[in-house]
């Protein structure tokens, strides 16, 4: 029984997480406060999905880019690129 309780309570905070990043995703971050909220949150929603492995560090890393809006890509993309000049977009671990 508990395994249960256990399994419906990590499937309930992965799709809190899901619906978090599509949330998100559909408004444009106006400054670094909407950036550190954005961050703060998802950081909360994913942390105990990884700590108990319910969640590859590898989709964590693309949920979190999901959550931003195209607008956030563009201004996002350039400075990355020159941070981390050998990774694809999408793949850069936050």
């Amino acid at each position: 029984m508990a395994y249960s309780s256990t399994t419906t309570r990590s499937r309930f905070n992965r799709q809190e997480l899901y619906n978090y990043v599509n949330w998100s995703s559909n408004f444009p971050m106006e400054d670094e406060d909407d950036l550190a909220s954005y961050f703060e949150r998802f950081q909360t929603l994913s942390d105990p999905l990884l700590f108990f492995r319910y969640l590859s560090k590898k989709e964590c890393n693309k949920l979190f880019w999901q959550g931003f809006h195209p607008d956030d890509y563009t201004t996002l993309f350039p400075y990355l690129i020159d941070k981390c000049p050998n990774q694809l977009p999408g793949d850069f671990d936050f």
